[in-house]
């Protein structure tokens, strides 16, 4: 009897952690696998020089990405830019643009290298992609990325714009959630340092000097208006461009960074836009399914353990009843 009394139990175990089983095996198959997203950093053309830019000089960098989440098929990918950040800064824990982090503003629908979309594969969105894809089994990318200098013009989600001055604040590489998404895999800073490269006595004095640091476009509406010239482009003046940055050398020719698309960028940047993480998804869809898996078969064994007491009772039931019938001998 002892046996018998400790098989139902034994089923049932036996039952509960069969659906477990079941539900790891959905949620790992649910969500791809990631780490800590890491961006390694170096001069594009110069992998020696790493995590410098230079203080005058417009620096192009060369960026690789591991240890990201990429989601096949998901929508958006990783935003890449250059710029600052403070305390909480992430999208993922509340952080906002123009308050907890800053960065380089680039045009949105002309992109010319100051920001950097890198989609996810198969993404609806990864037409517009300026940076590549994230692999989705290995988690890594590879882009390039224009630094203007020292300092540049941040915007805030309002269009409102601020100088930022590298030499003052800790600047470097981040990376967020495209389109809205905020994604805390995907979202790290990798900090970077402000070197002469590029001046006399600088590491890359030897070679040939790129564009000065780069001037910005008035970010306001009326100032675009009155003042189309400011939204410079590469084959505009020097004498025209030296009103807005006079430190750079009269010598090099500079080119500006066109205007931003101050509320579409910071918007998207910022996290406004609402949106489920795909991973967070379908971890959701794969815990109710490894529960549904669970009550099932904790329903069956029910079902199973009500027939075989009703059998025994029955059974018992019989034996009785023809011990009673039996007659005595005298």
């Amino acid at each position: 009897m002892t046996t018998r009394t400790h098989r139902p139990f034994r089923a049932a175990l036996a039952g509960v952690l069969v659906a477990a089983a079941s539900g790891a095996l959905l949620l790992a198959g649910a969500a791809p696998a990631s780490a800590a997203g890491q961006v390694s950093v170096a001069i594009e053309g110069h992998p020696e020089v790493t995590n410098q830019v230079d203080s005058t000089y417009l620096t192009t960098l060369r960026l690789n990405g591991s240890g990201f989440q990429g989601i096949k098929n998901g929508y958006g990918g990783i935003y890449v830019a250059f710029g600052t950040v403070a305390g909480t800064w992430q999208p993922s824990k509340g952080g906002a643009t123009g308050v907890n982090y800053s960065y380089v503003p680039d045009d949105e629908s002309n992109p010319t290298g100051y920001l950097d979309f890198v989609a996810f594969e198969g993404s609806s969105t990864g037409y517009a992609a300026n940076g590549g894809t994230v692999d989705s089994a290995t988690g890594t990318w590879s882009a390039t990325l224009k630094v203007p200098g020292s300092t540049f013009q941040a915007l805030d989600r309002n269009g409102a714009a601020r100088t930022v001055d590298c030499a003052r604040v800790q600047c470097g590489i981040i990376t967020i959630g495209a389109h809205g998404v905020s994604n805390a895999n995907n979202e790290s800073f990798t900090p970077v340092s402000v070197q002469n490269l590029y001046g006399t006595g600088g590491t890359l004095a030897g070679g040939t000097r790129p564009a000065t640091g780069q001037t910005q476009a008035d970010t306001t509406e009326a100032g675009r208006a009155s003042s189309p010239s400011a939204a410079a482009t590469p084959g505009a003046s020097a004498s025209a461009r030296a009103t807005t940055a006079p430190s750079a050398p009269a010598t090099a020719s500079a080119t500006a960074i066109p205007t931003a698309t101050p509320t579409a960028v910071a918007a998207a940047a910022g996290g406004d836009a609402g949106g489920i993480d795909p991973s967070v998804l379908r971890i959701v869809l794969g815990g109710l399914a490894a529960l549904v898996v669970a009550v099932a078969a904790l329903v069956v064994f029910a079902i199973v353990h009500a027939r075989r007491v009703a059998r025994r009772t029955e059974e018992s039931g019989s034996t009785g009843g023809s011990r009673t019938a039996t007659p005595v001998n005298n």
